[in-house]
């Protein structure tokens, strides 16, 4: 092996390669896009949840709703249309007692929040 100059070594490597075909870079195959659906929307098999569905009867006005906060008060005559059915004489005694709780707790500030 004879020893070259570097400089003629790079040049014959830069004329080597300029004489070599150059080829495509592989590409990755294409996947066809699947539209998924949108989380708002629900899709037709997945029912909507009783919650999400009290509040799109609030916002197209078929239900009648008072805002207090980030929550909403619901007249008792709606009611029996939410839940499909009346409610137990065990169950008005449990909402009672939630709801004696909460002015205990809370009266005051739901007095400050209905004055606004």
């Amino acid at each position: 092996m004879s020893e070259e100059d570097p400089v003629e070594e790079i040049e014959k490597s830069a004329e080597k390669a300029a004489k070599k075909p150059r080829t495509k870079a592989r590409t990755k195959p294409t996947k066809k896009k699947v539209k998924k659906p949108s989380k708002k929307e629900p899709t037709p098999e997945a029912p909507v949840s009783p919650k999400k569905a009290v509040y799109k009867k609030i916002k197209k006005g078929q239900l009648d709703a008072i805002r207090i906060g980030r929550s909403y008060a619901i007249p008792k005559k709606y009611l029996t249309d939410i839940t499909g059915k009346t409610l137990s004489k065990k169950d008005k005694e449990i909402i009672n007692a939630a709801v004696l709780k909460t002015f205990e707790e809370y009266g005051e500030l739901l007095k400050l929040l209905g004055r606004e």
